[in-house]
């Protein structure tokens, strides 16, 4: 199963472009932290979590305090969700390489 986590800028930009049903079409699952729900204030956006292939997700364990609310919690649940793939306007490390961070606490 495709999981990939997204950020709410990268949503925005899709939706923009036309391009959030490309998304739809490449993973079985596209996993919302409720941050990043709450930051979405596009209307095509939020309607196309309507869609089956969107989940929100509470984010158990929030990681990384320096970053802004939704960018800690799609990193969190990449991990909590063993997502390989993040979708975000900024460049972070996949959630392999933050594994040897979060296992030295």
């Amino acid at each position: 199963m495709k999981i990939v986590v997204c950020d709410a800028s990268s949503l925005i930009k899709l939706r923009k472009s036309s391009a959030l049903s490309c998304l739809e079409a490449l993973y079985d699952q596209i996993l919302i932290p409720e941050a990043v729900r709450d930051e979405c204030r596009d209307p095509e956006v939020i309607e196309a979590f309507k869609h089956p292939v969107y989940a929100i997700r509470n984010v158990e364990k929030v990681l990384f305090n320096s970053l802004g609310t939704g960018d800690r919690e799609v990193i969190s649940l990449a991990v909590e969700s063993n997502s390989n793939i993040i979708i975000s306007c900024y460049a972070v490390p996949s959630p392999e390489a933050l594994v040897p961070t979060l296992q030295r606490g």
